[in-house]
């Protein structure tokens, strides 16, 4: 007796599910054998457990398929007889089409009058229509039950639990079954919205959840769980630059080509989003309110986050439209224009967020300004430091430009020293009709990682300097098309007989 369950509850991790099914299954007294389907292709088969009324004893139990069932009938050989059946149908009409048609030819045929001739062919063409018809007929009968064949071949090769159970009285038992789900998982993505430079972010956390066990979970009840997922950073950045001395007798040795002294050079990429402003097709579009959805039950675990979906739920075999609505929230930040001339030439509204302030882990965001879609980043509050910064986009109110300019380089002689002076020149100007402040522009100077090898500040334009890692940071306030320009230069020395290179980390 093969017993069949139904998915009632799902506790979703980030990588996998234990999934919950219910059934009922009627027994006699005495001993009695049943086989529990439900588990899929895809689950851990040394997970699952069975609940079952403690007037049950369990005997034996094992994991089996369905050729193990003696004298048990396929759906798929049934199915498979019937579209036999419905091939010899196709057959038998193509055979009596094509007979009526050689019938219809009366060349060699005398015996027939004309009447009778006429009177064949204006009854053929209704019974060739019907033919066809009835053949096209059987044919969607065939697909319909290669469908279905598709379907049953696929859950005759789902394992079995066998089950040898006693029970002191006949009766209809209830059971559950609960197995490990490999082929689940789900992830969280943000949805950010930013209005404008005196409100917070509003925030909406979503997830999107995927199995492919080939079997759709209907109006089960649904539980996320959450953890840390891998930390990376959107905002471009900006690595110090160290120097050390290079001995000339190493490299020989190693038979490598000897550097050039060269000056401070980083490559860099920064992914442009436009931002344009969202129009109205149809005046009555403004009068309009976004689709809300209902917003998860949040249960704080001791090792993680618990998200109980409201109601019930669909979750789709196969598919990427498993979304569900976590928690909205809004949060509070100072929004700077960044630009590392550097790095990249791109300006970037950014929102700086104090990570308490966000209460969850994690995960791509897509951005969108006044309900436009801008682009995607990645948030990351799980960092070490006490904020965290958002790229809202590129703003294209600034045009940066960072020129170097010619090295000068000379001997030191009672010194027994090289001198070199790095200079260069950032231009900063402000396109737009409105005065922009909080202009964050940043870029690096040598950090001597030797001591041999000295450096000086000579100009930073007013810049905070984090002499540890030779960072310079500007924050300016740029008036209305204006043009702010701020120079850098300092002084390099290191030994005569000496050569030094630059890393960056």
């Amino acid at each position: 007796m093969i017993v069949k369950t139904t998915a009632v509850d799902a506790k979703i991790y980030r990588k996998s599910a234990t999934v919950t099914r219910t059934g009922s299954v009627n027994l006699n007294s005495g001993r009695n054998t049943i086989y529990i389907a439900g588990m899929t292709k895809t689950a851990n088969q040394d997970t699952f457990t069975i609940k079952m009324s403690e007037k049950i004893r369990t005997v034996n139990v094992q994991i089996v398929n369905i050729d193990s069932i003696p004298d048990e009938p396929l759906e798929s050989e049934k199915i498979a007889g019937e579209i036999s059946k419905l091939n010899y149908q196709v057959e038998l009409c193509n055979t009596i089409t094509e007979l009526r048609k050689t019938n219809a030819n009366f060349t060699y045929r005398s015996n027939i009058s004309i009447d009778e001739q006429e009177t064949y062919l204006e009854g053929l063409s209704d019974k060739l229509v019907s033919l066809n018809q009835k053949a096209q007929d059987l044919s969607k009968q065939k697909e319909k039950l290669a469908e279905e064949l598709k379907k049953a071949s696929f859950e005759e090769e789902k394992p079995l639990i066998m089950l040898e159970v006693e029970c002191d009285e006949s009766g209809e038992y209830p059971l559950i079954l609960t197995y490990q789900e490999l082929s689940c998982n789900w992830y969280p993505k943000y949805e950010v919205r930013f209005e404008d430079e005196k409100s917070p972010l509003e925030v909406c956390m979503k997830a999107c959840i995927s199995q492919t066990s080939g079997e759709n979970w209907q109006k089960i009840q649904a539980i996320l769980y959450t953890g840390n997922p891998t930390v990376s950073q959107e905002v471009p950045l900006l690595k110090s630059t160290y120097l050390s001395l290079i001995d000339d007798s190493l490299e020989k040795a190693r038979g490598k080509a000897m550097p050039q002294e060269s000056s401070m050079m980083v490559a860099g990429t920064a992914s442009a989003m436009a931002a344009a402003s969202p129009m109205n097709a149809f005046m009555g579009m403004a009068m309009m309110n976004p689709m809300t959805t209902a917003q998860a039950q949040v249960q704080e675990e001791e090792t993680m986050t618990a998200f109980v979906l409201p109601d019930t739920k669909d979750i789709l075999t196969n598919t990427d439209g498993n979304i569900a609505t976590l928690q909205k929230f809004n949060v509070d930040a100072s929004y700077e224009i960044l630009c590392i001339p550097s790095v990249t030439d791109k300006s970037f509204m950014t929102a700086v967020i104090k990570s308490e302030d966000w209460p969850f882990s994690s995960a791509e965001a897509s951005v969108y300004l006044k309900g436009t879609l801008i682009g995607k980043v990645y948030v990351d509050p799980d960092s070490d430091s006490e904020t965290f910064t958002l790229s809202l986009g590129q703003d294209e109110r600034l045009n940066v430009i960072r020129e170097e300019l010619p090295a000068k380089q000379q001997n030191v002689l009672l010194k027994n020293q090289k001198k070199k002076t790095p200079e260069y020149k950032i231009k900063i100007t402000n396109k737009s009709s409105a005065a922009l402040e909080n202009v964050i522009i940043k870029d690096t100077i040598p950090v001597s990682s030797d001591k041999a090898i000295n450096v000086e500040l000579k100009e930073v334009s007013g810049a905070a300097v984090d002499e540890e890692k030779g960072i310079l940071k500007w924050n300016l306030n740029i008036d209305s098309q204006s043009t702010v320009s701020l120079n850098v230069a300092y002084d390099l020395t290191w030994p005569k007989d000496k050569r030094y290179r630059e890393s960056r980390h």
